[in-house]
């Protein structure tokens, strides 16, 4: 049932005097299938509220869409939507949002009830055992561990670039005063001796000295030019 009225399906209710539910039924020549039905959560349309109905509801009539007790959703013109049941920090949703936090607790625990034959405080028990609370100080310092972690990561990258940079910067240097040497050994060479020599980039250019020109290892031969 809905406000609307009844919606068809393909889903027939049925409620057996017992504990354990068969795993299907026969139906005339047909086997069907059995499981457990889990209700949706009980959301009062007045407070916004989960357990009750409007009809049993002592609260304060209150916005679904923004959490307001100013109006109702009928007149509600806020842009950003806000949950009654969820506290600070929420991602903006409504009260009837079903990836609502708290609606999905509900479900949970509808669903723990349902399946092992519970009552709802038992229920809830089971749930509280498995999902223990996390107060606001925990909170806060898994918020305050989660920005301390990104901000190493951001660190650690601007460091990185760094090395990067200054990695590159050097090999610019390095190569730029190998070519001046060499164009300076070629310039002593031709006062010295009147001859020239073509001196590849990245060859040893110790000329003055008693040693050959050394060679890099992957730069070609010398060649001596007649002046």
């Amino acid at each position: 049932m809905t406000k609307r009225g009844t919606v068809s399906t393909n889903n027939i209710i049925l409620t057996f005097d017992s504990t354990d539910l068969p795993s299907e039924i026969r139906v005339g020549y047909v086997k069907v299938r059995v499981r457990p039905f889990v209700p949706a959560p009980m959301r009062c349309f007045r407070c916004q509220r989960f357990g009750h109905t409007k009809d049993n509801c002592r609260g304060r009539p209150t916005c679904s869409k923004c959490a307001s007790q100013d109006h109702t959703d009928e007149t509600c013109d806020s842009e950003t939507p806000r949950c009654v049941n969820c506290g600070e920090g929420q991602t903006p949703h409504s009260a009837y949002d079903r990836s609502c936090p708290a609606y999905v607790k509900e479900k949970e625990i509808m669903t723990i009830k349902a399946t092992r034959n519970l009552s709802f405080k038992e229920a809830r028990e089971v749930y509280n055992q498995s999902h223990p609370k996390t107060s606001y100080a925990q909170k806060e310092a898994l918020r305050r561990g989660e920005e301390e972690r990104k901000a190493r990561e951001a660190r650690r990258a601007r460091l990185v670039q760094k090395a990067l940079e200054a990695k590159e910067a050097s090999s610019a240097d390095s190569a730029s005063g190998t070519a001046a040497t060499t164009a300076a050994a070629r310039d002593a060479c031709v006062e010295d001796t009147g001859r020239r020599l073509d001196i590849p980039v990245g060859a040893a250019t110790d000329l003055r000295g008693s040693r050959a020109p050394r060679q890099a290892a992957d730069a070609p031969e010398l060649v001596t030019l007649g002046g």
